[in-house]
């Protein structure tokens, strides 16, 4: 009975201790790498300003956002227009004495030509000086060469 009460206490004094550290420091670097995880995460935010992805954002959501990048960049009466009977303008702003008619299009694919068809009749429609399709996205080919014949502005979000 005394060779079991000595084990029992040898496992308390010197096994049980080693356990238990070994189990805090197991626990500090899960939440450590949490926590730097964490704390890189919003830096990135933080530089890149973006704080919720476009893929999450909805179609008005991503047309307030893209207002508020047009406003940071020198764009002045930047105005987000009406839903339905917008004649496809999301946007309307201005800048060095010019008008912009903006089609905003949060696509997960290339944006095409009726983006582009949408943003000409659309400045034509509000008497703006320059049709704009802005995308969080790529143009199609025949999209780039419509904007090209009609004078759109092909414009991505990131490179405003």
């Amino acid at each position: 009975m005394s060779k079991t009460n000595s084990h029992g206490c040898l496992y308390y004094i010197f096994i049980w201790p080693i356990v238990m550290i070994f189990k805090l420091i197991c626990y500090a670097m899960v939440f450590g790498f949490t926590f730097i995880g964490c704390v890189f995460k919003c830096i990135y935010r933080i530089l890149f300003k973006r704080h919720k992805s476009y893929c999450d954002m909805t179609g008005l959501e991503f047309e307030e956002y893209a207002a508020k990048v047009l406003r940071k960049k020198g764009f002045k009466s930047v105005k987000v227009t009406q839903g339905s009977g917008d004649q496809g303008i999301d946007i309307l702003a201005k800048m060095h004495g010019e008008t912009y008619a903006i089609q905003v299009k949060n696509y997960q694919h290339p944006v095409g030509n009726k983006a582009v068809q949408e943003a000409y009749a659309g400045c034509a429609y509000y008497g703006c000086d320059i049709p704009v399709v802005l995308t969080n996205s790529t143009f199609t080919p025949s999209a780039k060469e419509l904007a090209d014949k009609t004078g759109v502005l092909l414009w991505n979000i990131e490179q405003i």
